[in-house]
Order: C-alpha cells, then structure tokens, then sequence
C-alpha cells in the first residue's frame, strides 16, 4: 500500500512539472513572430510581408523568404530543404545545425556558445546590444561609426539600400567584390566563401602556404583579426610587430592594405611608398614580395632582385623591414651589403612608430567620442577597450626592447665600416625627410579624420533627419496600417458574418436535405416493409394454395381411391350377389347334401377374413336370408359339419386384399 502511495505522488509530481514546463510555451506561440499594437501576434512571414523596416530593425535574425508557393519560410526550413539555394543565395544566413540536427541561427549560437562560435565561426560578425546579439548589417545601419572604428574586420558594402557581408558579395557578385575589394581576404570552400578569419581558424596551415599576403594576427582570445583591425585599435603593435603589414589611410579614415591601394591609386603608391614591394599575377591581382617568395622565390629572385629579406625559423620569408624590427643584427651578419638598406628600412620605422603614436591618440578620442553618450554601446566595446590596454602595456617594453636592438645594430654598422660618412648622411637626410613626409601623412590623416568626423557628425544629423522621417513615415505607415487593419477587420468581420449566413444557409440546407432524405428513408423503409407484408401475404396464399391444392389432391386420391373401392365392392357385391343367386338357384334345383353345406360355410368362414366390414355384413345378411329360405330339413344341426365353401368364392385375389388394406385405415 505504502508503494502504491509513493508512485501515485511520485506521478502527481512529474504532472505539476510538466504543467509548469508546458505553460510558457502555451503562452508564447512557436516560432518567429511578434505582437503587433493590438496585442495580436503575428509570425515572421507576417511581419517581413507588412512591415519589412520593422523587421530589419528590431529582428535582424529573422532571416527567410518565400518559396514559389509564395509561402514564406524560415533559415532554418531553407537550410534544412535547400542547403544548396542557401549557399549561392544567401549566405549571410549564418547558423548552424546543433547536436540535435535543429538549425540555430547565429544569435542562439552567441547566446549559448559563445567560444565554440570563436573556435568555428569567427566570419558571424556581430556583438550583443542591450542584451541581444545582432549582426554586422543591424550595426552598419543603426551605428556605423561604431563599426568604423572598432570593427573593421566587419567587410560588406551597400547593395539597393541594404548592407550584406563579404560573403554574400562573393556568392552574387564575385568579379565585382575581387575588383573593388581586394583587402577582403578569402577563399572558397565546399562551394561557399569563407573570410581570412575562418580560414585561420579552421585550416590555419594552409594559408601559412597559400595565402601568406592575408595580413592578420590572433587577439588575446586567440581570434584571428585581419590588418585592417590591428591598425585601428592599435597602430602602435603593429609598427611595432608587423612592419611588413603595408597599408594608409583613405579619404574616409579607413585604413587600407597595400593591395587594395596598388589596385585603385598605382600612382601615388610609387610616390608616397615605393618600399611597399609586389608584383601583379596573370590576373592582374597585386601580391606582396612574401606571397611571391612563398609562391615562385626563383622568378621574385631574378625580376626582383631589390626585394631584400630571407626566411625566418618557420620557413617564412620576411622581406628587410621585418628583419629591421625583429633581429636586424642577423640581416647584417648574414647580409652585411644590406646593412644600408636595414638602416633605412629602421629609420622608416622609427617614423611610421610617432606616426602610429599620433594616429592611436587620435583614434582613442573618436572612439571614446562615440560611445560616451551611449552606455549600450560602450558595454559592447568594452572587451575591445580591455585589450587594448592590455596590449598598450605590453607595448611600452616591446618598443624599448626594439629600440635597443636597433640602436645595437647601428653601432655594430658604424663599428663594421658597413656605413660610410655619405651613407651616414643620406641616412640622416633620408630621416629628415621621412619625419617630413610622416608629418605631411599626419596632417593628412589629421584632416581625413576631421572630414571623416565632420561626415559622421553630417551623417548622425542626417540619419537624425532620416530618423525622425521614417518615425513620422512609420507613424503614417502605421496610422495607414491600423486603417488597413481596420478595414480588413471590418471586411473579414462581413466576411464572417456573410460566411456566417451562409453556413446558416447551408446548414438550413443541409437539415431540410437531411429531413427528405430521412422522409425518403421512412418512405423507402415503408415501401420495403410493404413489399415485405405483400411478399409475406403472397407467400402465405402461395402457401395455402399449395395447401389446398394438396388437400384436393389428396381428397382427389381419396375419392377416387373410395370410388375405386365402391367401384370393386360393388362388382363383389354385384358377383357374390350372383353367385349368391346361383348358389339359391342350384340349391332349390339339387337334394340337400350336408356334406356341400359344411363346405360352403367353411368358405364363407374364409371369406369373411378377407372381406371388408360391409361386406361382411351383407354376407352374413344373404347368409340369414339364405336360412330363413330355406326348408328346416337343410337347417344345419349344430353337430352336424358345415358345408364345404362354394368354390367360386375360396379365391380371394391379392389384388383385391391389398385394396382392402389400403383402404381400411380410411
């Protein structure tokens, strides 16, 4: 009993459990959607048909599209029935399918794995505002001075009004994208583009050997960031670190590697930064002198013998201002004609260091500028600021470690004779001209980072602009859709109500047809109960007409079974009467015989057996009569012997005494 209590309680439990599981679900519908201002909710589909700014501005993840039903579907339907469309379409629907095989999008992988997303998919560009991860085209639209200026490793463009990833450009437009963007670093893979960040974190090898030019270096969480991003949130590191990452700054205060500037300015490439050393391939696509060396050292070594440098421990070739910021003593030691050339590759970094300094000043201004006076945004930035502290400390003694080598090396030099005076001086002219130049790219710089402040600042008064009128449009849009509503509730409500009356109708319709075919039923029913009745009544005539056939035909057979009988006993009778008469005849013609006598009543003792009753007593009548006439001499005497039967009447046929048995049960 005491079991049968606790399993009734364990089950009770496990009832309440679920009821409480299965109460949020119930009250919140499946699947994308949301509530509309009359509190009615509505999904995805729904809100990406009526109202698609809303939807990119407050659910940018609610990624799909209509099939050719015109039914709209999720990413996730996509991905699961279509992979193949997802890929060259769309691929900036980025998710993936969890240990269930249910497709997440990307916010539900940031929500819950974070660090698997960091190890497997860096190229989900993206941060958490206010609690909720959006992605990279949400930030470019909502604070594009933000992403300038802390994640530039975020590539896309506009296309129609609406910003895509790099990936995307790659899977529509791949010619244009390798055209205008070459500093988007990537490569195809299963038949989708992946950026340099995937790349470096799922088959890191084979860009060490393929792509060597893809310029980019791991973070303190070990996630690849490509140049451009380095260059941004500290300069200094990689003056300091990267010497051979060769890039300037834009119009736009964006800063941009050597390939994309040897593609769009080859001009003032040659005149500002002859050092930035490469060469076009067969598809006219410019790679750096390391991406050659790693590709074809023979044809670099014999079109470019200028392009000084050697290869590390790890089999990579570094070109001289590498070697000047890292071990310049081993390029002089090793190749002590260089040493000229090391001097000026040092003296070069030694002014692109206070250029870097200058630039870190400023970006640290705009960038604390930009999230002062929003707390989301500067929690968003907040991991970013960390590292860059961090890395601003490591720095202080990377640089003064470097410093020294570097001064090592000049003394070594001058020690060597490796410098004459000439050279000593050409050095010196050479850093008075590079603190110049770097000076007049300072100012440049200044001033594109005043234009480029002065085009934010223009863009946030526009987008102020913009803002309020789309607030006002989407007020109108709204006040336009709840009428729209409005009319649509009252047209379905008369469409209810018509639908009403017709169901009404049809339902009056179908009693009515409900009520003849029952009518019709009872009518069959009666109809088929009648024909029974009148087949019973036909069967029971039938019946007592075969009946009384039979009793006639059996009376028939008993008449004519009696006639046949009359028939024969009258013939007897008619015979013995005959007989009878002979018998008297003969009797009154002879003398009395007592002998003759005893015979006859034997016979007629025998006959009497075989007669039927009324024969038998017509018989015994004749008899009487016979001795009533006859005189008292031929009276037989009681002792006297009976008189032997006439012989005419000692033969009873077989014939006549099987009639007989017939017919006396009758």
């Amino acid at each position: 009993m005491s079991r049968i209590k606790m399993l009734l309680a364990g089950m009770v439990g496990i009832a309440i459990v679920c009821l409480f599981l299965a109460a949020p679900a119930a009250a919140q519908p499946a699947g994308w959607g949301d509530y509309d201002d009359a509190h009615q909710w509505h999904d995805a589909g729904w809100w990406w048909a009526n109202n698609p700014q809303w939807v990119q501005k407050h659910h940018p993840t609610w990624w799909g599209d209509w099939d050719r039903d015109r039914v709209w579907r999720p990413a996730s339907w996509w991905w699961d029935n279509d992979p193949d469309w997802v890929r060259q379409h769309h691929p900036e629907w980025w998710g993936d399918w969890d240990d269930d095989h249910v497709w997440r999008p990307a916010d539900w992988w940031w929500r819950h794995r974070a660090k698997w997303v960091y190890r497997h998919h860096p190229e989900w560009w993206g941060a958490f505002y206010q609690g909720t991860w959006y992605p990279a085209s949400w930030w470019v639209v909502n604070f594009p001075d933000w992403v300038r200026l802390y994640h530039p490793d975020w590539w896309g463009a506009y296309y129609q009004n609406t910003w895509y990833p790099a990936s995307w450009w790659y899977a529509n437009q791949p010619q244009y994208a390798a055209d205008n963007y070459p500093d988007w670093w990537g490569s195809p893979y299963q038949g989708m583009w992946y950026p340099a960040s995937w790349w470096y974190a799922n088959q890191p090898q084979y860009v060490v050997q393929n792509h060597p030019d893809w310029w980019g270096d791991y973070d303190d969480d070990h996630v690849w960031r490509p140049a451009g991003w380095w260059a941004r949130q500290n300069p200094q590191w990689v003056v300091v670190n990267h010497p051979d990452w060769w890039g300037d700054y834009d119009d736009d205060d964006d800063w941009r590697p050597a390939p994309w500037w040897w593609r769009h300015d080859p001009d003032w490439v040659r005149v500002n930064h002859p050092y930035w050393w490469g060469d076009y391939d067969q598809h006219r696509m410019w790679h750096p002198d390391s991406w050659w060396y790693m590709r074809d050292p023979r044809w670099a070594a014999e079109h470019h013998p200028d392009w000084y440098g050697d290869y590390d421990r790890d089999h990579r070739w570094r070109d001289i201002y590498w070697w000047g910021a890292h071990d310049p003593q081993f390029i002089q030691q090793r190749h002590p004609q260089w040493a000229y050339s090391m001097q000026q590759a040092i003296v070069h970094q030694q002014i692109q260091r206070e250029r870097a300094l200058q630039l870190a000043q400023l970006t640290e201004r705009q960038q604390q500028q930009a999230i002062a006076a929003n707390a989301a945004l500067a929690q968003a930035a907040a991991r970013v600021r960390v590292q860059q502290q961090q890395m601003q400390r490591q720095l202080v003694a990377m640089s003064q470690r470097q410093q020294r080598l570097q001064q090592q090396a000049l003394q070594q030099a001058q020690a060597r004779n490796l410098l004459n005076a000439q050279q000593l001086a050409a050095l010196n002219a050479a850093r008075q001209r590079a603190q110049l130049q770097a000076q007049i790219q300072q100012q440049r710089s200044l001033q594109a980072a005043q234009q480029a402040a002065q085009r934010a600042a223009e863009q946030r008064r526009q987008a102020s602009i913009n803002q309020r009128a789309l607030q006002q449009n989407t007020a109108q849009q709204a006040a336009q859709e709840r009428a729209r509503q409005q009319a649509l509730e009252a047209q379905h409500a008369a469409q209810l109500n018509a639908a009403a009356q017709q169901r009404a109708r049809q339902q009056a319709l179908e009693a009515q047809h409900a009520a003849q075919m029952n009518a019709a039923a009872q009518e069959r029913a009666r109809q088929q109960a009648l024909q029974q009745q009148r087949a019973a009544q036909e069967l029971a005539i039938q019946d007592r007409a075969r009946q009384q056939a039979l009793q006639a035909q059996r009376a028939a057979q008993l008449n004519a079974a009696r006639e046949r009988e009359r028939q024969q006993a009258m013939q007897a009778q008619a015979q013995r009467e005959a007989e009878v008469r002979a018998a008297h005849e003969a009797a009154r013609h002879l003398p009395p015989n007592a002998a003759e006598q005893q015979r006859m009543l034997e016979q007629q003792q025998r006959m009497k057996q075989h007669m039927p009753p009324q024969s038998l007593n017509n018989l015994r009548r004749e008899s009487q009569a016979v001795r009533a006439a006859a005189p008292p001499h031929m009276t037989a005497h009681p002792s006297m012997p009976h008189p032997a039967p006439m012989a005419h009447a000692a033969h009873p046929p077989a014939q006549h005494a099987s009639r007989q048995q017939r017919s006396h049960p009758m």
